[in-house]
């Protein structure tokens, strides 16, 4: 019988950790649809809120057929019979995207569909440096080049009030399919695709910029009668922008991730797959959620943040081996330049974000005219990752000065910039990052008035790191049938994380290692069962060695991993934190 959750908090080195639903009692002989489950899975699914058979295989089992109408978009009906007009009477289609993964992704989907069904299509990315975020007035002059009558905006366009503006004096329509969150005016679109505006119906709210568009296309193939195994085949791109951009992997994005990542590892598009032989050299290891946030979607950015994200699409629509190889080489190279750039201001800015002047603060802001403007998103990260505080980062951008913000758990950044809105040229995101514009003597007036709005939150909630724990377990409960029953939850995401356990009373069953001087690999068992043991790994851990080293036992959290080495398959233990006795 379940009794009442009951949340517990206790503290470990680096984290607050917070248990989930640990009271909840569980049939032992639980059972759904004959198979028979662990109590340690059904308790997982019931930390996850599944109560019912119905919502269990639901969740166990993403389908197509629980995708939702793509007609519930708020101006979806108006977009598709714009569309179908533009087709019938051959007018130009100018597709319009963001220079990040989700927008670049976005065009490509889009590309790679209407290119079998319509031969008048042309695209537009603007450049990162010279026209910054959104549409630009260099767009329209474009869409005027090539004669297009129809602009379909992606990943974009939901504060591109004057490009419309002007757009509708031209005789251009325009079509905004765009997920950040609005102002209070819109701009006077023919169509706005966005879930997330007031009076949409749509069902759920956490579409992926690259998601929205694909409704567009959804709602289209169904009214042309084009089959859904077409509209499927462009799934891969999908599940990389759903990845990339961090969107909750829960509802439609996770039907839509598992059929993009099937796509993916089965028959992903050219470019795609020329892509995975490069940045992902164990080709014979499925593809998973994992790869494409930390190998594909970085090479796919980088193009955009080094160079032009034109790259990045003609990669991803390439037609031949040939051209695929010739953009994938491009894109990797410009991925390694990155890195470069990246490593060098990571470095000076988390020296300043844990320098004195700051260490009062409740927010980080940092600037530094000389870091690349393509690398301050993933700068504001890694500071994060080392003071734990809303994070902006600025650099210089011609006569202007740009920055990327990332937050911290619980806060939201894009409300917190918007009250900051009187200092700022631009602005745009979500809750949890955002990118903004304003001019040289401005920031400090800037920087005053976010540091008010994030203090005035942080009374109420202090900014600690945490964990989400699912359940206490022992290592004797460890088995490669439990990690199979965990996989069948993947894929996991934001929304749906990896299951955290925590085990009590550990010691070391060897000396302690640290490896590359900052990873700690550890083989523990239990006090109560020396017997069972096994190998942990602390990626960027190596902090805790002198700890556990001077604690007789300890408690740690991990995730349950499969680990592959020399032919021999293994559960590993990946550290999340740990809590000694001193």
């Amino acid at each position: 019988m379940e009794t009442k959750s009951d949340f517990r908090v206790e503290k470990g080195i680096g984290k607050k950790w917070i248990y989930k639903n640990s009271s909840l009692e569980v049939d032992q002989n639980s059972h759904f649809n004959d198979k028979v489950f662990s109590e340690t899975i059904f308790k997982l699914l019931k930390n996850i809120g599944l109560k019912t058979s119905a919502e269990i295989e639901k969740f166990l089992h993403p389908d197509a057929s629980n995708l939702y109408d793509p007609y519930l978009l708020k101006g979806l009906s108006n977009a598709v019979l714009r569309l179908q007009e533009a087709i019938q009477k051959k007018q130009k289609i100018l597709f319009y995207g963001d220079y990040d993964v989700d927008g670049t992704t976005a065009v490509a989907m889009n590309l790679l569909f209407f290119q079998k069904i319509y031969p008048y299509i042309d695209y537009y990315v603007p450049d990162r440096y010279s026209e910054g975020y959104g549409l630009s007035l260099r767009g329209l002059s474009y869409a005027e080049k090539v004669n297009a009558e129809l602009v379909i905006t992606l990943d974009c366009g939901i504060k591109g009030h004057l490009f419309v503006e002007e757009a509708n004096k031209k005789g251009i329509d325009v079509i905004i399919c765009d997920h950040h969150q609005t102002d209070k005016k819109l701009p006077k679109a023919f169509s706005i695709l966005n879930p997330v505006q007031k009076e949409c119906s749509y069902p759920f709210k956490g579409l992926s910029g690259c998601g929205v568009a694909f409704k567009l296309i959804q709602a289209y193939a169904a009214s042309e009668n084009i089959s859904s195994e077409k509209v499927f085949d462009v799934l891969d791109l999908l599940a990389v922008s759903i990845a990339a951009d961090i969107v909750p992997v829960i509802d439609e994005n996770r039907i839509l991730l598992t059929l993009g990542l099937e796509k993916i590892n089965k028959n992903p598009s050219l470019g795609l797959k020329t892509l995975l032989k490069k940045v992902k050299p164990d080709a014979q290891s499925e593809v998973e959620i994992s790869d494409l946030v930390f190998k594909v979607a970085p090479a796919i950015n980088a193009a955009g943040r080094i160079a032009h994200a034109n790259m990045a699409i003609q990669m991803l629509i390439a037609k031949d081996e040939e051209e695929a190889e010739y953009y994938v080489d491009q894109v990797v190279k410009k991925n390694n330049l990155r890195r470069e750039y990246d490593l060098k201001a990571t470095e000076e800015a988390v020296a300043l974000a844990q320098g004195k002047d700051l260490t009062s603060k409740k927010s980080t802001v940092l600037y530094n005219e000389k870091w690349h403007k393509g690398v301050v998103g993933i700068v504001a990260s890694r500071c994060i990752e080392k003071v734990y505080k809303p994070t902006i980062v600025f650099t210089k951008n011609h006569n202007s000065i740009t920055g990327s913000a990332r937050s911290v758990d619980g806060f939201n950044i894009f409300s917190a910039i918007d009250q900051c809105s009187e200092f700022l040229d631009s602005y745009g995101g979500h809750h949890a990052a955002a990118g903004l514009n304003l001019k040289a003597e401005k920031l400090e007036g800037f920087s005053v008035e976010f540091e008010k709005v994030v203090a005035s939150s942080y009374v109420e909630k202090e900014f600690i790191p945490h964990l989400n724990i699912d359940l206490e377990i022992k290592l004797d409960e460890i088995t490669f049938e439990l990690l199979n029953e965990i996989n069948m939850l993947s894929p996991f995401g934001p929304g749906n994380p990896r299951p955290v356990f925590v085990t009590r009373n550990l010691k070391l069953a060897e000396p302690l290692r640290v490896l590359k001087e900052e990873h700690l690999k550890l083989k523990v068992y239990q006090e109560d069962n020396k017997v069972v043991s096994f190998d942990a790994i602390g990626f960027g851990n190596a902090f805790m060695k002198d700890l556990i080293s001077a604690s007789d036992s300890f408690d740690m959290c991990y995730v349950l991993k499969k680990n592959v080495y020399k032919g021999t398959t293994s559960i590993q233990l990946e550290i999340k934190d740990i809590k000694t006795a001193h």
